[in-house]
């Protein structure tokens, strides 16, 4: 079976209170441990790459307001 998430979910579990003691949070953030981090790094460098790729695509889309 599959595990939805890593790493210790007592640590988890202070996350959320960690964030709302900060000042400018994440809009995002991998908790999971090492396992999560080093999963999603992948997916996101390739959609970053995908969003380059057709950039000047999406700007045809601009118009003269």
């Amino acid at each position: 079976m599959r595990r939805l998430f890593g790493g210790d979910p007592v640590k988890r579990g202070e996350v959320p209170v960690k964030l709302a003691d900060l000042e400018n949070p994440p809009k995002q953030l991998m908790a999971g441990g090492r396992d999560a981090i080093s999963a999603m790094v992948p997916v996101l460098e390739q959609r970053l790459t995908e969003l380059h790729a057709y950039e000047e695509l999406s700007k045809s889309t601009d118009g003269s307001f």
